[in-house]
């Protein structure tokens, strides 16, 4: 599977706004409780991102969002009107961008416009994207680049569902 480096802005407006029925709800880890204590993350939040990760990828990651929360990283849930989990995605104000995962792939180029949209790098944005992706010619399309040649993921075991997944970075699906 050819993974792509894209890099730039997406030009405003370039990328579809969510459709009708798909609720965005950001979350911002705190730094720290009152207490001075690493905050826990709501079981409820685990549980939404675990479903669209079991649909998606295959397996649950609770380690890995962990980390991205404690990066800095903006979560962004997205849902459907009575509540359904749909997909997530990360952005940081640095300009780094994942994962980014969707349970209906249609889904990822207005998901897209709306985790882009939420904060402005001093840069470009750095997106991972793997060939099969909606993502990839609507991105191109909007006015970013293709950055040196792709990765290549490959494995004996079944994968993520490529075509509503983009990864955190070439070395962390």
């Amino acid at each position: 599977m050819p993974i792509y480096e894209l890099l730039g802005r997406p030009r405003e407006e370039a990328l579809p706004a969510l459709p009708d029925g798909v609720i965005a709800v950001p979350f911002l880890l705190p730094a720290t409780a009152a207490n001075g204590e690493a905050v826990a993350l709501p079981s409820d939040l685990l549980a939404e991102l675990e479903a669209v990760d079991r649909r998606v990828l295959g397996w649950r990651r609770r380690a890995d969002h962990r980390a991205w929360l404690d990066d800095g990283r903006l979560l962004v849930r997205y849902r459907a009107r009575d509540g359904a989990p749909i997909g997530y995605g990360y952005v940081h104000r640095s300009g780094r961008s994942g994962p980014i995962a969707v349970r209906h792939a249609e889904l990822l180029p207005a998901v897209l416009g709306d985790l882009l949209g939420r904060l402005q790098p001093p840069d470009a944005w750095r997106l991972y994207v793997p060939g099969p992706s909606a993502a990839l010619s609507a991105l191109i399309d909007a006015g970013m680049h293709i950055s040196g040649n792709p990765a290549i993921w490959s494995s004996s075991a079944d994968g993520p569902a490529w075509d509503g997944y983009l990864p955190a970075s070439f070395a962390r699906l």
